[in-house]
């Protein structure tokens, strides 16, 4: 059983609600949550100037799957929820669902498909608050700092700014025994 964190964002249609379905579908796939940040708006990086803000949290999970399984669960979520990953895709378009796979257990991996942690994770803002929230003393293996040291240290000035304590549940997220 692998330990995994992911990184969840929405900026299109019902964000909450796609956080939420997103969960439900991930634990279909068999990565199971246990422990699910609050809720935080965060200014868009990357994306157009009059994109909606996100929705972003982050997900310590459980796995029987790889690490190559797992991103392609998270793919396979994102596409179900009508992500596109191609190259006719313009870069930074709004998003019903974005999910970042940032850590499986303390493996690195450097790969064309996958690198882990992800390469761009502890320099981002978004990421990191959600993060520390769930796993504060969390250890990157390549920069060899804690989560909180992390933001602690973090000189990214993008806004982000907790909105709800947790995620509402829906009526199915209860249902299959969160």
């Amino acid at each position: 059983m692998a330990a995994i964190m992911l990184s969840l964002g929405a900026n299109e249609g019902q964000r909450e609600r796609n956080l939420g379905e997103a969960l439900r579908r991930l634990r279909q796939k068999g990565i199971d949550p246990l422990r699910v940040s609050g809720i935080y708006e965060t200014e868009p990086v990357g994306t157009a100037a009059d994109s909606r803000w996100f929705l972003n949290m982050a997900v310590l999970a459980s796995t029987d799957l790889e690490p190559a399984e797992t991103l392609a669960a998270c793919l396979q979520v994102e596409s179900d929820m009508g992500r596109r990953r191609d190259a006719r895709s313009p870069k930074g378009e709004p998003r019903a669902i974005d999910i970042d796979l940032l850590a499986w257990n303390d493996a690195v991996i450097v790969g064309a498909e996958l690198t882990l942690p992800h390469p761009r994770m502890h320099a981002r803002r978004f990421v990191l608050e959600p993060l520390v929230e769930i796993a504060p003393g969390w250890m990157h293996p390549i920069e060899k700092r804690t989560a909180s040291e992390m933001l602690a240290t973090l000189e990214d000035p993008a806004v982000v700014r907790r909105v709800r304590d947790r995620i509402e549940e829906t009526v199915e997220w209860k249902l299959e025994g969160r």
